[in-house]
């Protein structure tokens, strides 16, 4: 694909106690030789020495230093708002881009005037041939659907495509699209926050891709349950700020089914209290749910159904196990939810 001009691009890293990882981020991002670059650290309040590093190896990198780490979120749109309308790139701290990682992603924007998002293929630093994501598609039941998730690099098509689903490892966004529908949700902290900005890019009526031959490798560390709160209160805050309420109504015996299940695996986890703590906040967060609806139908422009879709729910492997009932119990769910998509999709 010849694009015969490159634009202006703003790359910003999000850093936390990044020491270990944010040289090598750097590095790359700087080697990738892009025309016009401008490279951004947006430092979450950091304890150790990631700002000193930064200042002192990278003079040609901006750093943006945040009094408070409140999640990645303010950070992200720190970085973006630098960009103003054009192209802003996030990256994790953890995420290396591998040689022309930049120059596809920006093609790929001008080549998808519809598009609003842009995600590169995350494959494992440890293991390069794996992948970890590939895009995503979005659950109706608020959770998400990995794409070529384990498979090996060249067992699989490497052709970009629509996706619903993308994360922030390395995300390439329009600014002005950013904007317009209201920036990421900083309220949200940690956990589903990166896609929920997605999520209300289509329903503005934009497109998100995902751009196989852009890859990322991730630093990639299992983080067990110590994000369970948020995942749970969420899952349930962006379904209930973005779905409409015909959906809500639709979906409700399947949502039910599989809230119990969630209650059922926490409590085996030990951590009921946890489970518990996350829905009274959910409770406690619809203020913030009403103006987040208030807002979304101020752009709204596609169904969900255009948004949301079935396939087998993402679940880490060191917590399902292998083989035995959790797996063939989950096997059965996706089942059942698959066929009750397929009864309401039409109405929704």
């Amino acid at each position: 694909m010849h694009v015969p001009e490159q634009p202006h691009l703003v790359v910003g890293i999000v850093a936390h106690n990044s020491e270990a990882v944010i040289a090598r981020t750097l590095e790359a991002v700087l080697a990738q030789g892009y025309p016009d670059l401008e490279v951004l650290v947006a430092d979450n309040a950091s304890t150790d020495r990631t700002r000193e590093i930064v200042a002192e190896r990278f003079p040609r990198v901006r750093l943006i230093a945040l009094a408070e780490n409140n999640g990645p979120n303010p950070a992200r749109n720190r970085i973006v708002q630098a960009a103003g309308a054009g192209l802003a790139l996030l990256l994790d701290d953890d995420c290396v881009p591998t040689p022309g990682t930049l120059r596809r992603l920006v093609e790929t924007a001008l080549a998808h005037p519809e598009g609003a998002a842009f995600g590169a293929r995350v494959v494992y630093f440890a293991q390069p041939e794996r992948i970890q994501f590939d895009g995503a598609l979005v659950h109706y039941l608020g959770e998400a659907v990995q794409l070529n998730h384990e498979c090996r690099v060249g067992e699989v098509p490497d052709t970009t495509r629509p996706v619903t689903g993308l994360g922030a490892g390395c995300l390439l966004l329009r600014g002005d699209r950013w904007r317009e529908v209201g920036g990421f949700d900083e309220y949200l902290v940690f956990g589903r926050e990166d896609g929920e900005l997605v999520q209300r890019l289509q329903i503005a009526g934009y497109k998100a891709f995902v751009v196989p031959r852009a890859v990322v490798m991730h630093d990639y560390e299992p983080r067990g349950l110590k994000a369970s709160f948020y995942q749970i209160r969420n899952r349930w805050l962006v379904m209930l700020g973005l779905y409409r309420l015909r959906t809500l109504l639709l979906i409700a015996p399947a949502l039910l089914l599989h809230e119990l299940v969630v209650l059922a695996f926490m409590a085996a986890q030990g951590s009921l209290g946890t489970y518990l703590r996350a829905t009274a906040a959910v409770f406690g967060s619809l203020p913030e749910v009403r103006a987040k609806r208030r807002s979304v139908r101020g752009f709204r422009r596609a169904r969900d159904s255009a948004v949301l879709g079935v396939g087998p729910i993402a679940v880490r492997g060191d917590l399902l196990g292998n083989g035995g009932w959790k797996v063939r119990l989950k096997n059965l769910l996706d089942r059942l939810y698959a066929g009750y998509w397929r009864l309401v999709r039409p109405l929704v």
